[in-house]
Formats: structure tokens, C-alpha cells, sequence
């Protein structure tokens, strides 16, 4: 089975928003994160400077069936000007 097909399955759906700022910036730190998500939704918020994206990922955890689609956050770790790590947090509440 594919990761993306497994990933579906198991419901590991979240959301993650992008500022306009940081998508500018950097380009190949945001690329690192999606390459591991397969999008179903992208979305410019109206009067916002950012991206949505609600993917399938194995950064996400398994949700309920019927319920609402998780928040996360992109935590990148850097030394020497160079991305050595990333990691995703669930945002509480979501």
C-alpha cells in the first residue's frame, strides 16, 4: 500500500495555514513539508496574507471520524543558516 493511500485510511487529515510572508521567504523549508502531505484543499483566506493547505499526512494524528479537521503549526529547527529539522505540532483546542 502507498503512504498516501495508508495515510487516507488511518484519517490522519489535518490543517495547516501558511503566512504569505513565510511562503515568500522560504520556499524550500515549506517544500520539505509538502512534499509529505498529499492536499486535497489549498486556500487564500480573503483579507489575510496566508495559505491554508488540508492535507493527508503522517504528521497528522488519526482523527475521528465526524469530527472537525485538526490544526497544526510548522516548527522548523535551524543552525548555520541551513534547516536541519522539522516537526509538527497540533494546535490545542483543534
Amino acid at each position: 500500500m502507498g503512504e498516501a493511500k495508508r495515510w487516507k485510511e488511518e484519517r490522519r487529515m489535518g490543517e495547516v495555514e501558511i503566512s504569505g510572508i513565510f511562503f515568500q521567504s522560504n520556499p524550500d523549508e515549506l517544500f520539505l513539508f509538502l512534499q509529505r502531505v498529499l492536499v486535497v484543499r489549498c486556500e487564500r483566506r480573503s483579507g489575510w496574507d496566508a495559505l491554508t493547505y488540508v492535507g493527508y499526512s503522517s504528521f497528522f494524528d488519526p482523527m475521528d471520524e465526524y469530527g472537525l479537521i485538526p490544526k497544526y503549526n510548522i516548527i522548523y529547527t535551524r543552525e548555520d543558516d541551513k534547516t536541519v529539522s522539522l516537526r509538527v505540532e497540533r494546535i490545542k483546542d483543534s
